[in-house]
């Protein structure tokens, strides 16, 4: 098969008929589904046998629930596909959205190919997020979601998804995106994304869990040395913003001590990075820097806040 769709499942009966009929509909024939069930203790996994009738359907049934970034590694094991999808199991795909994917990632030689795509609530209310088409070689900073995008199954030879943390998706920016030679994005529809008010962004505002948000970088910056790519200036200034903007906003409901701790092992982090200065000219991204190398912890809330 030209591609292979993976769809992590767990306890979505609600929605799984939808999602995998969505698949089912596309309009390109050359394609594999590979549902992995993370031990759903609903009615998913019968749910999605259903659809092991069709030849091009493979259903896997894990022993025990491991989470979801396990889930994802083992349908790329499992997956034989030249390119990669991942479809979360209770969202959607549009209309001929692989057919467009893949029909670029082709003619453009891509890596990744991402397309635009729209979020919905429960009450069916649509929220529109068109992307630019863009076309980048190298250097490359992406959307930091696995979902509304194909990639090259070269990609993934020596990356997985790290185990145990939350905002494992950090790594399509800071390995898979590295990884690429290129990458494209077009405009069309490709995907629909469910908002889910059970879900962490949701829940767990003063869960401690939010400080992998700190952690995933500490991972990430390990995992890019261990494959051979270099702690550059691009991943210099991406470790910066995910430890200011996004660090802030989803530890800021913690106590004071537990931001002020993680701030200062961010500081440490940024310096061991060994860089000495970006060449961001945004003067809230220089106070940002500033505050790191400072430790100035005021400074950077107010900047992280503002950015």
């Amino acid at each position: 098969m030209f591609i292979s769709v993976i769809v992590p499942v767990y306890n979505v009966e609600e929605y799984l008929d939808k999602c995998l009929e969505s698949l089912l509909n596309q309009h390109y024939s050359d394609m594999e589904i590979v549902v992995v069930d993370d031990k759903s203790t609903d009615g998913s996994l019968n749910i999605a046998k259903k659809y092991e009738k069709y030849t091009n359907v493979k259903v896997i049934a894990k022993e025990k629930n491991s989470g979801l970034s396990d889930t994802r590694n083992v349908g790329i094991k499992e997956s034989c596909g030249q390119y990669i999808m991942f479809l979360d199991s209770d969202d959607l795909l549009c209309e001929n959205s692989i057919e467009k994917l893949i029909k670029t990632a082709k003619g453009k030689k891509a890596d990744i190919v991402q397309g635009s795509y729209y979020t919905f609530n429960k009450n069916g209310n649509k929220f529109y997020t068109n992307i630019t088409p863009t076309e980048k070689n190298k250097e490359i900073s992406i959307p930091g979601f696995p979902w509304g995008k194909v990639y090259n199954a070269k990609l993934f030879e020596k990356v997985r998804f790290p185990l145990d943390f939350w905002y494992e998706d950090t790594i399509v920016n800071y390995l898979l995106a590295r990884l690429s030679n290129k990458y494209v994005a077009i405009s069309d529809y490709v995907y629909g994304y469910r908002i889910n008010e059970k879900g962490i962004s949701f829940t767990s505002k003063k869960s401690k869990k939010v400080l992998d948000t700190y952690w995933i970088i500490e991972e990430m910056i390990d995992l890019s040395k261990d494959i051979g790519l270099k702690i550059d200036d691009s991943i210099y200034d991406m470790t910066i913003f995910q430890l200011s903007n996004l660090l802030y906003r989803r530890i800021h409901f913690l106590d004071e001590e537990t931001i002020k701790n993680t701030f200062i092992l961010a500081c440490y982090l940024i310096q061991d990075m060994g860089i000495k200065d970006s060449k961001n000219k945004s003067i809230i991204f220089r106070d940002i820097e500033k505050a790191f190398k400072e430790k100035n912890y005021r400074l950077w809330k107010l900047a992280s806040f503002v950015i």
